[in-house]
């Protein structure tokens, strides 16, 4: 990763000679869809059929991957809008340590996921405006730019401060209504998209109980919930729109994968789910065939970019080390009485530790920096089963860089190894900023800490998406280069200032 070409390599390799091209013009809107904990793998292994046509069509990226740590949908989203890394954006993971004191005192620790939304938006306001793709778009055609999907900070976080609308949901006294910014009145009005938000689908005594209706389907057809709901959103926002650019993310997948831990292969569960990972990813295929589909009888096919990515991949976490919901919650030195996994307590009663979080990689601020705290808190992580990496932040002359101080590769496979050695150092340099973790530990394939499948960390599986470009200005082509969501709004960019009459190289 390391490796990856430059911008201007990248987009010579994206844009083919102005010769070979016939006379069409550049698109002039965008569908950027975002499928939440969506694999590559999955295209085939379970024969989506509209991602198998659209990947034909398009240009498809196979080594696509997420690129930066956390691999995590509150930071990939706004990774997304921006082309920044998450060590120059207002937060890096699911914790934010607030050096700046930007939203109360300083140094003060945050569960990034469960900020108010006027928290989220005054962080992202710190960013210049020309920075968010929801801006640039609207420069290039002036319209209507929204963002839905059903997890709230995700839409927003989508959406930026620079979107028109943002339209998610709201789940009060087990009814989820319609709820964001600007919401349009025909959608927030509309008894259609009111969901039943109580219903567990067999999943009570999981650890990620389904939460009714807001990611699956449901069983009330005139309220279908979901990802269904998502595009429903979507073609009422078309019908009633001028709209230059549509920023949709899908959480079925998401919530399913993490229930059922089902990335790679069954998994044994202790309750009977409605649905698995196979029902949400056909819910999912039948949405995106429904935008391709309107796209047409709209007339919208050929001025319309498509983008089709996802925010992390996901692992199916078969050596276990949480607890239930408590093991991937933000950690501080924890409420009386409080259950912790061996492994946790160990650790916090090592040394002076601010924080931890931990999902398929494990995040450790510390507040005592005296080498005897950082010396005990590194060997507690040591001995917690499957690291095999632990890398420490440092301030050198150059500024601020993570360095390997252990390593337990060599029992990992020849692959996993293989994998480490190409990535590893490029992932978490993505985090190297005053605010980043103390530690960042690594993880074998397939070792978790919180749900039954997981992402967050370095893994392959975790890192690998699909990012497919339905551009109606370029033929379908295969481009092979390893390229990260941080360049994606770079290449999105591209494709809608150049289409193949405006003489790009």
């Amino acid at each position: 990763m390391g490796k990856w070409p430059g911008i201007a390599l990248l987009l010579t390799i994206l844009l083919p000679a102005h010769a070979a091209w016939a006379e069409v013009p550049r698109p002039e809107r965008l569908l950027l869809l975002v499928f939440d904990q969506m694999r590559p793998d999955y295209i085939d292994r379970f024969q989506l059929k509209h991602f198998q046509k659209l990947r034909a069509q398009a240009t498809n990226y196979p080594n696509a991957i997420v690129g930066h740590l956390g691999a995590e949908t509150v930071v990939s989203h706004l990774v997304l809008s921006t082309g920044r890394l998450p060590k120059d954006l207002p937060w890096m993971d699911e914790v934010l340590c607030d050096k700046a004191g930007t939203l109360g005192a300083a140094n003060a620790f945050y569960a990034t996921g469960a900020l108010a939304p006027e928290q989220l938006l005054q962080l992202m306001r710190t960013l210049p405006k020309e920075t968010l793709l929801p801006f640039q778009v609207k420069q290039r055609r002036p319209g209507f730019v929204a963002a839905v999907g059903e997890k709230d900070y995700a839409t927003l976080v989508f959406g930026t401060p620079a979107a028109d609308a943002v339209v998610s949901l709201h789940k009060s006294h087990g009814i989820c209504t319609p709820d964001g910014i600007a919401v349009p009145r025909y959608i927030a009005t509309s008894d259609r998209f009111t969901l039943e938000c109580s219903n567990a689908y067999g999943t009570e005594r999981s650890f990620y109980p389904i939460d009714g209706a807001r990611f699956v389907p449901g069983d009330d057809p005139a309220h279908l919930g979901g990802d269904v709901w998502v595009t429903d959103v979507a073609l009422q926002l078309m019908d009633h729109e001028d709209w230059s650019a549509l920023f949709l993310t899908f959480g079925g997948i998401d919530k399913i994968g993490h229930l059922t831990g089902e990335a790679d292969g069954p998994m044994p569960l202790d309750f009977e789910p409605k649905y698995h990972l196979e029902d949400a990813l056909r819910t999912a295929d039948a949405q995106l065939g429904r935008l391709l589909a309107e796209l047409e009888r709209r007339g919208l096919r050929d001025t319309t970019l498509v983008v089709v990515t996802a925010d992390h991949g996901a692992q199916s976490d078969r050596r276990y080390l949480g607890m239930g919901r408590s093991g991937k919650a933000m950690a501080g030195h924890g409420a009386e009485g409080e259950t912790l996994a061996p492994w946790l307590r160990h650790l916090r009663e090592a040394g002076n530790v601010a924080a931890t979080f931990q999902d398929s990689a494990i995040r450790v601020w510390l507040t005592d920096m005296a080498p005897v705290n950082v010396a005990a808190v590194l060997g507690a992580l040591r001995a917690i089963s499957g690291v095999t990496e632990i890398h420490a932040l440092a301030q050198e002359d150059a500024g601020w860089r993570y360095r390997r101080v252990y390593a337990a590769l060599a029992q990992e496979p020849a692959a996993f190894r293989s994998w480490a050695a190409a990535h590893s150092e490029a992932l978490v340099g993505t985090m190297a900023n005053p605010a980043g973790p103390t530690f960042i530990a690594l993880l074998a394939d397939g070792v978790g800490f919180d749900l039954l499948g997981d992402h967050g960390g370095a893994q392959e599986h975790v890192q690998r998406i699909p990012l497919m470009l339905l551009d109606p200005s370029r033929k379908p082509q295969t481009i092979r280069a390893f390229v990260g969501l941080s360049q994606v709004r770079d290449i999105i960019l591209a494709a809608l200032a150049c289409g193949r009459a405006a003489g790009c190289p």
